[in-house]
């Protein structure tokens, strides 16, 4: 939970990378308000959200998705996605 609410990730690492992890925020269609999938990237120890894909895409755009927070760089990921701080 965060901030006292159900608060469901899926944790995603590469084996190479042990100091970087992604966390794709799992829905909760009856109180999700995001339109989009949201991902935070945490890389020595800084968090950063990224907002990805409609919610509605296909699943195959969801892995690109967090297959680009883990693989590229902070300068590709804001030319793909919006940078939420």
């Amino acid at each position: 939970m965060l901030w006292g609410e159900d608060d469901v990730r899926l944790q995603v690492r590469r084996p190479e990378r042990p100091d970087l992890v992604v966390e794709l925020m799992a829905p909760d269609p009856p109180a999700w308000t995001s339109p989009n999938w949201d991902g935070v990237r945490v890389e020595h120890g800084h968090r950063q959200v990224w907002r990805g894909p409609d919610r509605d895409c296909s699943l195959n755009e969801v892995r690109r998705f967090v297959q680009a927070l883990l693989c590229l760089d902070e300068a590709q990921l804001a030319a793909r996605y919006v940078d939420l701080g």
